[in-house]
């Protein structure tokens, strides 16, 4: 492991950085080593690219510091900025020990893979192994675009470890607040699932060692994956188990629910299908009788117009009596005058024989007289 950090210039103590070697974790404490550093010239700090040297005081560890002046002159700018950039490089140094102490023994740092250049990269049993350290802003899409290249370059598993925690429930990242490390290890804040009963996965609260992160995750034991249909994280396999089981579980509630809700379906349907049969047989009666009154109606249009027609007639017959009544009334008045006249004449008629007969008995007298005489 890295000394802690004692040079205020631009943080480069224990970096194995210093001899700008990428492909290698050298610990600087180490006796040989610190003499091998101390014996060679031109050593330069990878970040500020000043000279380094070995150096070891009475009571401390040894440590690689800057050069005299180096350092010291330099703006609050270039400070941070080299503060950056060392942190970032410690952190990708730091992950390259960490996999070759549990067992990567070809990991180094900027390993080419393709079209990709992954910050970490090496194999343990056969599966070779990706991380990812992002300082940077960087969107979802690109961080994508790089996890799909490393995946199709042969990387086995990758793992991001960044300050950019807006994709971190989509791509099989662990989000680190600080990159200062505390101790010898580093903590993830977000990313991180844990199994809880009745709630399934849920975010991690407290804080995760990304060292044990990296051992479970390289061991087997730490698994990427899904919680829901939108949101992903890391959780241990035993959680992972669990959270299948309880989705298995409520799988097998869900299949029970829906065989009830078939049957019941099914149940619905044949009553379904017996209504529609009682409908049809209701639909074809309907009709039956929609024919009969058509029938009927056609009969009853039929006789309407058969009425209209003895309407007519019988207005027809009407006006024709009421003719006839008036000249049966014009008869009868006429009868009536004439009975007036045939009285009249039956009247002077009795007159004049009344008449006739008296001439003739006069006559008759008097022829009576004349045959006396």
């Amino acid at each position: 492991m890295a000394a802690p950090v004692e040079d205020t210039a631009c943080y480069a103590k224990g970096m194995d950085a210093a001899l700008g070697r990428y492909d290698e974790f050298i610990d600087v404490r180490n006796p040989d080593t610190f003499n091998a550093w101390r014996s060679t010239p031109g050593l330069r700090c990878l970040v500020c690219r000043h000279p380094v040297e070995a150096y070891h005081s009475s009571g401390q560890r040894p440590y690689v510091r800057h050069g005299k002046g180096h350092g010291a002159t330099a703006s609050s700018g270039e400070r941070r900025s080299a503060t950056e950039t060392f942190l970032h490089f410690r952190l990708k140094h730091w992950v390259c020990g960490e996999l070759q102490a549990h067992g990567s023994a070809d990991a180094r740092v900027e390993t080419r893979l393709a079209r990709r250049t992954p910050d970490v990269f090496g194999h343990i049993d056969g599966r070779s192994y990706a991380v990812e350290v992002q300082w940077s802003p960087l969107t979802h899409t690109e961080a994508a675009a790089r996890t799909r290249d490393l995946f199709a370059a042969g990387a086995d598993e990758v793992l991001w470890l960044t300050r950019t925690c807006s994709w971190i429930e989509k791509l099989p990242a662990l989000g680190i607040k600080s990159f200062q490390g505390t101790g010898e290890d580093y903590q993830a804040h977000t990313g991180a699932l844990t199994h809880r009963p009745q709630l399934g996965l849920q975010p991690t609260r407290a804080p995760v060692s990304i060292r044990r992160a990296l051992h479970a995750w390289t061991a087997g034991e730490l698994a990427w994956a899904y919680q829901d249909h939108k949101k992903a994280g890391w959780a241990t396999v035993t959680d992972w188990k669990l959270h299948t089981r309880a989705q298995a579980d409520e799988i097998l509630q869900r299949k029970r629910q829906l065989s009830a809700a078939l049957a019941e379906r099914d149940s619905l349907k044949r009553e379904l299908e017996q209504a529609q049969a009682t409908i049809d047989d209701h639909v074809s009666t309907i009709g039956q009788q929609a024919e009969a009154i058509a029938v009927e109606q056609k009969q009853r249009r039929n006789l309407n117009d058969r009425l209209g027609q003895l309407g007519e007639t019988l207005q027809h017959t009407e006006r024709d009596k009421q003719a006839e009544q008036r000249r049966r009334l014009l008869t009868d008045q006429e009868l009536s005058k004439r009975d007036t006249q045939v009285g009249q004449l039956e009247a002077a008629l009795r007159q004049r024989m009344l008449v006739i007969s008296l001439l003739c008995i006069i006559s008759g007298l008097l022829l009576l007289a004349a045959l006396l005489t």
